[in-house]
């Protein structure tokens, strides 16, 4: 029974067709970022191979790390990519 109703169910199924879009909408990317000295360089050549027809731009946020993060999304090159700097990690609870 449950096959026939998957059957008749795929058979059946009219959706409309996609429509490609005129207009890509623009997008933020944001990415969190602490101690990721060995894979950010990484995620920001990943985030430019996606070939996102529309504009966007991807702001890494570096959260107080002790590592040279900050200084590798500062050495990248993109127009699209910003740096914010967290002067402490505040993941870490007050006291």
């Amino acid at each position: 029974m449950m096959n026939a109703f998957l059957v008749a169910a795929l058979l059946l199924d009219r959706r409309p067709r996609l429509k490609p879009l005129i207009e890509y909408p623009g997008i933020s990317i944001l990415v969190a970022a602490y101690n990721e000295q060995e894979s950010i360089a990484d995620t920001i050549k990943s985030i430019a191979q996606q070939q996102y027809p529309g504009e966007f731009e991807v702001i890494v946020i570096d959260d107080g790390s002790k590592d040279a993060t900050a200084a590798i999304v500062e050495d990248n090159p993109h127009p699209w990519l910003r740096l914010l700097r967290q002067p402490r990690n505040m993941a870490r609870r007050r006291r």
